[in-house]
Formats: structure tokens, sequence, C-alpha cells
């Protein structure tokens, strides 16, 4: 369990270097392409440039420079792999080159007349839609990652936030049930968390399931 669980929190930190890399360079690297046949366009990073950014801020031990340079490059390439596995970037080749987006992204600049549904034309978020989203607890990554349906259908809704996105109510508990984060009763709900779909849903409060999940000793 040890092991499962200190394979889970590198894993989770490589992912994190790689879309820490993405984000730094989507502003003047990214490029916008089509990646499937008569679908919406994407902004996308050269798979090359997100690898070197990658490789420039993950550090890593070795007796040598080759073996060092050999770790960073194989953090990065189970980086890249445990990312798509999870659904959190999309990988593609596009006319003999890879690019790399963050999943979500591909409806979130649609190309000039596209239409949703053959009616109207779908609107990037705005930033003002942005700035409500942030106000709702949700990071620029996270944003970025929306598309702009998803991101409405949030801000219709005053009761979606972070959280809520998050975590998901699959079942009630009974009345006098504890929350196993804080041990208090009232408001326990079994909750489960999407970004780990394998994950056990747990006897929590909403407010206490961010730092339950995020736990090192939370059991799977």
């Amino acid at each position: 369990m040890a092991l499962l669980r200190r394979r889970r929190r590198r894993t989770a930190r490589t992912i994190g270097a790689l879309r820490r890399a993405i984000m730094a360079l989507m502003a003047d690297g990214g490029e916008q392409i089509t990646p499937f046949a008569s679908g919406p366009s994407v902004q996308a990073l050269k798979l090359a440039l997100v690898r070197a950014e990658f490789i420039k801020s993950w550090p890593a031990e070795g007796e040598t420079e080759r073996q060092r340079q050999q770790a960073k490059a194989t953090a990065c390439r189970r980086a890249v792999e445990s990312a798509v596995d999870k659904g959190l970037v999309v990988v593609r080749d596009v006319g003999g080159e890879d690019f790399i987006w963050l999943a979500g992204a591909t409806e979130a600049a649609p190309t000039a007349g596209k239409t949703n549904g053959g009616s109207e034309p779908v609107a990037p978020i705005t930033l003002d839609e942005r700035d409500a989203l942030k106000v709702r607890g949700f990071s620029n990554e996270a944003v970025l990652g929306m598309t702009p349906q998803h991101a409405r259908a949030i801000l219709a809704d005053e009761s979606r936030n972070r959280d809520t996105e998050r975590f998901r109510v699959v079942g009630e508990v009974t009345r006098s049930a504890t929350c196993v984060k804080c041990g208090e009763p009232g408001g326990v709900r079994l909750i489960r968390d999407t970004r780990s779909p394998g994950s056990k849903p747990m006897p929590l409060h909403l407010r206490c399931a961010g730092d339950w999940f995020d736990n090192e000793d939370a059991p799977l």
C-alpha cells in the first residue's frame, strides 16, 4: 500500500509538471490546429516543445548528466502517458508532428463559423465568465480545460462550484454517521472523487472532501 501511495504521488507530481509546462508555453507557443476532420479547432502545442520545457524544470538525480537527462525524459514520457490515460490531455499526430493540448479544450476555440448543432456559432468563454468561474474556486488551468457549454452550465446554476464539480454525492448515510475527515455528524454524504474513478465513496462533508481525497493516507 505504501509503495502504491508513493507511485500515486509521483504520478501526480509529474502530471502537475506537465500541465504547468503546457500552461507556460500556450500563450506564446500555442498553434491553432484542426486535429480531427470536420471537427473544431484547438489551441495546441508541439509535443517536442512541451517535452523540452518539462525536462528543463523537472529535478532528477544521477551520477552523470546523461543519467539525469534520461531520468527527466522518462519522467516526461510517463507523465504524458498517465495524463492521456486519465483523460487530462490529448496527443495527436497532425501533419507528421505530435501535438498536445488539455482535454476539453477542443470546443473552447471553435473555427470561424463553426456552429453548435447547426445553429449559432459557439462563442469562446469570455473574460467576465472566466472571472465568475474563478470566484467559484476554479483555477485558470481548470477554466482553460472547460468547453464554453460546460462553463455556462456551471454559471447557470448557483450551487455549482469547484468542489461540486470534482466531488459527486453517490449515496446517503444514516443521520448519526460522522465524517471520516473531521469526525462531526450532520450533512454527511457518500462522496466520490471524480478524478479517481476507482476510488471508494466515503462518508464526508463536501467541505472536507478535498482534504480527504488529497491526503496521501486516503484509501483507494
